[in-house]
């Protein structure tokens, strides 16, 4: 069917490859922004990993050092290591009664 559209005759078929094509280009440029978005917080995501890791690990440190001068401090001082622990089962039997 054709249509007169002023100076140009049209099939109808013109039109619509011309829509389709910018609707195509416009798919294709959402496409590249998603991907992009998606490249950036995977990369956002492992900065955050990394930190977290870094973070465990000093935690860790700090931890194994309490736990070997909490040692020492029980090896040097046996019998005041057992008054302090008593004292503080104490104070929760007290609190918790």
């Amino acid at each position: 069917m054709a249509t007169y559209t002023g100076t140009n005759i049209d099939n109808g078929s013109g039109g619509k490859d011309q829509a389709k094509d910018k609707v195509e280009g416009k798919t294709e440029q959402v496409k590249e922004q998603i991907k992009g978005l998606v490249d950036a917080g995977q990369d956002k995501l492992n900065d955050v990993k990394e930190s977290l890791i870094e973070a465990k690990d000093k935690v860790a440190d700090r931890a194994q050092g309490f736990a070997n001068t909490l040692r020492e401090q029980i090896k040097a001082r046996p019998l005041a290591t057992v008054a302090v622990a008593f004292g503080i089962g104490y104070v929760v039997m007290r609190i918790f009664r």
